[in-house]
């Protein structure tokens, strides 16, 4: 979609082309109606030292929209690096963490975990948000069969995210249990073994984690013979009246690769 802002005369002042988050669609209208968030100015100012957080925001996002993403990242990086940790945890820079911090590996995400509870309470809720994203994600990456598909598992680096999720209490918002015990079952048991326990926990897991497995079962279970494509195909067919829209769909896709043959 393309947006066009046009004031009362009929004038173009900008447009907005692409889907995006509201808050960032809200942010980018404001931004590109503000004279000091035009590309030039805010190059201007950023090469004369101005580094205030609506500056650093808006002109990090400007370069990343423009496929600069290293310069972005540079810029958030810089300025990062430039403040104190009071700083840090005041409402006005929470855009560094809950905008512009995508894995858990690096400065700014170990620093957000390091002090979750000591952000300023506004922003607390959208702190703790961020976390939760962030570690989902980190396990999905060894719930989904990744990590052990590509031969880049490591049990200690598993444990120690398992380990940091429960100290933070992250379970206790989120259905992460039986996330865990399939990870471990398919690293110690076989094809067979894993699947039955797929099919004990799958009611237990969230809704967005059913639809991962389902995607997943070719990559965590290799259907090398008949006999387990058969049992791919009930474990799948059995859950179809429970699935939305799209999981079938894409359901129905694994379905006609399993069955084909």
């Amino acid at each position: 979609p393309t947006y066009y802002v046009i004031d009362a005369q009929g004038k173009q002042l900008m447009t907005a082309s692409g889907s995006m988050p509201p808050d960032d669609f809200i942010a980018k209208i404001e931004s590109g109606l503000n004279p000091d968030h035009s590309p030039e100015r805010m190059k201007q100012l950023y090469a004369e030292g101005k580094r205030t957080p609506d500056l650093i925001n808006n002109y990090a996002f400007y370069l990343m929209e423009q496929r600069k993403e290293a310069e972005g990242f540079k810029v958030i990086d810089d300025y990062f690096n430039s403040l104190s940790d009071k700083k840090r945890l005041s409402a006005d820079n929470a855009f560094l963490f809950t905008r512009y911090t995508l894995n858990l590996d690096n400065d700014r995400a170990r620093f957000m975990v390091a002090n979750h509870d000591r952000f300023d309470k506004k922003m607390q809720d959208a702190i703790y948000t961020r976390i939760q994203n962030l570690y989902h994600n980190a396990l999905t990456t060894y719930f989904s069969g990744y990590q052990m598909r590509e031969k880049k598992y490591k049990e200690a680096d598993y444990q120690k995210l398992k380990s940091e999720m429960l100290a933070m209490h992250l379970d206790q918002k989120y259905e992460y249990a039986p996330m865990f015990r399939l990870i471990e079952s398919r690293v110690a048991d076989n094809d067979n073994i894993f699947l039955d326990n797929c099919d004990r926990e799958y009611d237990n897991l969230n809704p967005r984690d059913r639809t991962l497995l389902i995607l997943n079962l070719t990559r965590l279970i290799e259907p090398k013979d008949q006999t387990m494509k058969q049992k791919l195909s009930i474990f799948i067919r059995s859950r179809l009246a429970k699935m939305d829209g799209n999981t079938i769909s894409l359901a129905g896709r694994l379905l006609d690769s399993i069955e084909q043959e």
